[in-house]
């Protein structure tokens, strides 16, 4: 099973504290499956908890205020319409 599982996302958005008990899972993750690249959707004010975490591939900073409009979210992600995450 391991070998599907090669781009995994977390969407954990909500306040600084459940990220943070969230970080346990990236470990987990890498230490499971170690050849999956790992990409991490997070509010800017947890960026700096996740920059530095060596199990973390990519961060994806959601900010909410370009999301008021369909073109704001087209515009975020759709360079991401390329990866295929497995989960």
């Amino acid at each position: 099973m391991s070998e599907n599982l090669k781009n995994i996302l977390i969407v954990k958005l909500s306040a600084i504290g459940d990220v943070i008990h969230a970080l346990p899972v990236s470990y987990a993750i890498k230490e499971t499956f170690p050849d999956s690249k790992l990409t991490w959707v997070v509010e800017p004010p947890a960026y700096d908890l996740l920059k530095m975490n060596p199990c973390v591939d990519k961060i994806i900073i959601f900010e909410k205020k370009e999301f008021k409009t369909f073109g704001g979210f087209v515009e975020k992600f759709f360079p991401f319409k390329k990866i295929c995450f497995s989960v």
